[in-house]
C-alpha cells in the first residue's frame, strides 16, 4: 500500500498499535512471569514456557516496530545479528541443557549470574 501512496493508518494509529500490543504482550509476559518469580522454591523449566512464548512474541514485535521504516538491508542484518546471537548463546549453554559427560567445574566460565552454583567450591 505504501508504494502506491495510499496510507490507510496514520502515525497516531500506528503509534497506538503500538502501545496496545506492546501493552497486551509485556502484561502476558509479566503474568506469566511474575508469581514464579516470587516463589521462595525452585522452578523448572515447564513453568516458564507461557511467559517465554510472550517474550520470544515481543522480541520480534520489537525487533519488527523498530526496523520497519529501515531498508531491507539493515532488516536483514538485524535479522541475522538475531538469529546468530541466539545460536551462539544456544551452542555456549547447551551442555546445561543436555548434560555433560565431564566436570562442572570445566563450566565454571559459563555461569551468566554470580548465584548460579555449578559445582561446590
Amino acid at each position: 500500500m505504501q508504494k502506491r501512496g495510499i496510507q490507510l493508518f496514520d502515525n497516531a494509529s500506528r503509534s497506538n498499535e503500538f502501545f496496545s500490543v506492546g501493552r497486551l504482550l509485556f502484561m502476558g509476559w509479566f503474568f506469566h512471569y511474575f508469581p514464579f518469580f516470587l516463589m521462595g522454591r525452585v522452578t523448572y523449566l515447564h513453568h516458564y514456557f507461557p511467559a517465554l512464548y510472550y517474550a520470544i512474541f515481543m522480541f520480534t514485535f520489537l525487533i519488527d516496530f523498530f526496523t520497519k521504516n529501515r531498508s531491507e538491508f539493515v532488516q536483514w542484518v538485524v535479522v541475522i545479528a538475531a538469529l546468530s546471537a541466539t545460536v551462539v548463546i544456544f551452542i555456549f549453554y547447551s551442555p546445561f541443557v543436555f548434560g555433560f559427560e565431564y566436570p562442572a567445574k570445566e563450566l565454571a566460565s559459563r555461569e551468566l549470574l554470580a548465584r548460579w552454583k555449578l559445582y561446590n567450591r
